[in-house]
């Protein structure tokens, strides 16, 4: 009988217990339904504000008009259900602004003509499902989007000779280049490489917002005076080493059946330093991503890079096209034969190693990262000569973004783009620098146009700023002459921006462009001027013992005036 008692008390207890705990599960299971839902709205408000915020700006750019600008911004958001009374949104916020002047706080309705942000905040109160039940209160959540007009800045790729005084630092007296250059890694590559355009997908196989399906522009600049000052309409474009492939032969370290992963630096053995004789420029790897298997050149070719480049005129005709890769490989010439001088190279498409080799290490025609005036057979590139007319240079330009590959551990000075008169701020954004890199800085330099001399653009600091880059001034006040940068983690973006003062102090120079200094220490100051544009310049430091350095970079400025040419209306926040 007392055993009985014990098992009906104990059933008993069961009860309690499984009620207790189908309790607690049914209230965990409500938190994260209501979770779940939250996270969902969350998603589904941040999209519509991105939305409308693109919407809102995009209207004021076209129609200068602040209300159809906001109906344009209301209306895109309403279309998902997010107006007011309606998916528990509260309230609505459209306004556009200019981010050098705004408080932030105030939403009067912006000037359009003086206004190069858009932001829509939604505000609204989150559903709970079974929240209410255990006594969880409504919660509100307020979410918005910032769209912005930037303006991609011109950015300097032509390699110049003479050694970082712009371009991407060629040295030697004819240029090729041993600190940096252009690179791109093609569609198969892996993002964690350092080029965030070239990939459809992330390494996490989703979608690359930054993918260039035709791959970056760049702009040729032809001065209008090129027949009048050379005699001859042609132009020249050249591409130093476009086999995507290297050589093995030319590398110090050796392996006959492993195409170099990271190519020694580039060099001149013999005496001549338009060309190198050793090194390697291209950063892919020996095999098929994630393989260990070691190949031949002959076999790396097939599942290497083909890379192709096509010419465009103002009109967007295509005038020139040029293939470079294992399936197909178009006529060339070096850079010393002209070509309407002789017959094209053409090379044995049956090896297609020796396909790509053939242009290895070479400036080559007809494709270009440097662009130059025709040339007689047997004539080397001088740029004193080939490479400027009488009223300006001949240059190759990226349109706001570009992909750099740092060869060497070395500290990289050259000036990465320009600004107008007008820019009120310069976005500089790097994706990937973190190979090796421990210094990245920037500058800014302007010139006097009434007397032609260089000078440094001093970016005014706080009265206690101190520190790397801080100078005080004869006229009592503080200046950065430099700003520093923020490098970015393997596959990440970081930005800074530098907001440009519209009247500058005018530092006194020793003429070529150095800052003067009185007997106490402070910086000389001329008088002010009128922000009269600027080069931005970059101070980088990057790549490793045994490793190159890729990296991406975006330069952009701002301004509330109507530009020529390309702008992009892109989300910043």
């Amino acid at each position: 009988m007392r055993s009985l008692i014990v098992r009906r008390r104990f059933a008993g207890q069961m009860i309690v217990y499984l009620a207790l705990v189908m309790g607690i599960l049914c209230g965990a299971g409500a938190l994260v339904v209501d979770y779940g839902t939250h996270t969902r709205v969350r998603i589904q408000t941040q999209q519509a504000c991105d939305a409308a915020a693109l919407a809102g700006m995009t209207e004021f750019i076209a129609t200068h008009d602040g209300d159809r600008a906001r109906e344009r911004a209301l209306a895109l958001g309403a279309l998902d259900g997010f107006k007011v009374g309606e998916r528990g949104v509260t309230q609505v916020e459209a306004v556009g602004y200019n981010h050098l002047t705004w408080d932030g706080e105030t939403h009067e309705p912006a000037d359009p003509s003086d206004s190069d942000r858009y932001m829509v905040r939604i505000s609204s109160e989150l559903p709970q499902l079974f929240g209410n039940v255990l006594g969880r209160k409504r919660t509100g959540v307020s979410l918005f989007a910032v769209a912005a007009l930037l303006n991609p800045a011109p950015m300097d790729v032509d390699v110049e000779a003479g050694g970082g005084t712009g371009g991407l630092g060629g040295q030697g007296l004819f240029g090729f280049p041993q600190n940096a250059s252009v690179a791109h890694l093609g569609p198969d590559g892996s993002q964690q490489l350092g080029d965030a355009f070239a990939t459809p997908l992330l390494d996490d196989g989703s979608p690359n917002p930054l993918y260039m399906e035709g791959g970056l522009t760049y702009d040729l600049h032809i001065p209008a005076d090129l027949l009048a000052s050379t005699g001859s309409s042609m132009v020249r474009v050249e591409l130093f080493d476009p086999d995507t492939i290297n050589n093995p032969a030319a590398a110090v370290h050796k392996n006959e059946k492993h195409v170099m992963m990271n190519p020694d630096p580039l060099a001149d053995l013999d005496g001549d330093p338009r060309e190198p004789e050793q090194g390697g420029m291209d950063e892919i790897l020996s095999s098929p991503h994630g393989s260990n298997t070691n190949i031949s050149p002959a076999e790396f070719a097939s599942v290497s890079t083909q890379t192709e480049f096509t010419i465009y005129d103002h009109d967007m005709k295509a005038i020139a096209t040029a293939v470079y890769g294992p399936n197909s490989n178009t006529p060339f010439w070096y850079q010393w034969e002209a070509p309407a001088s002789r017959d094209a190279h053409i090379a044995a498409n049956d090896d297609p190693a020796q396909a790509q080799l053939a242009t290895d290490l070479h400036w080559v025609t007809p494709q270009a990262i440097r662009l130059s005036a025709q040339r007689e057979d047997g004539v080397w590139y001088d740029p004193a000569v080939s490479g400027v007319t009488d009223s300006s240079a001949l240059a190759v330009y990226a349109r706001g973004r570009t992909v750099v590959n740092f060869m060497a551990i070395a500290d990289s000075s050259y000036t990465m783009a320009s600004v107008p008169a007008d820019a009120g701020s310069v976005t500089i954004s790097n994706f990937d620098t973190e190979v090796g890199s421990c210094t990245l800085t920037y500058s800014l330099d302007s010139m006097n146009k009434d007397t032609g001399e260089k000078y440094p653009v001093l970016l005014p600091a706080d009265d206690n700023a101190a520190g790397r880059g801080v100078v005080s001034g004869t006229d009592g006040k503080r200046y950065y002459t430099e700003i520093i940068g923020t490098q970015s983690p393997n596959r990440q973006w970081r930005s800074d921006t530098i907001l440009i003062p519209q009247t500058v102090s005018v530092p006194q120079t020793d003429g070529n462009g150095n800052l003067m200094f009185d007997a106490y220490g402070n910086v000389i100051i001329d008088g002010t001027r009128q922000f009269e544009g600027a080069e931005v310049n970059i101070n980088y430091r990057g790549g490793a013992e045994g490793a190159a350095d890729t990296s991406s970079w975006e330069v952009s400025y701002s301004t509330n005036k109507p530009q020529s040419g390309t702008q992009t209306v892109v989300l910043i926040r």
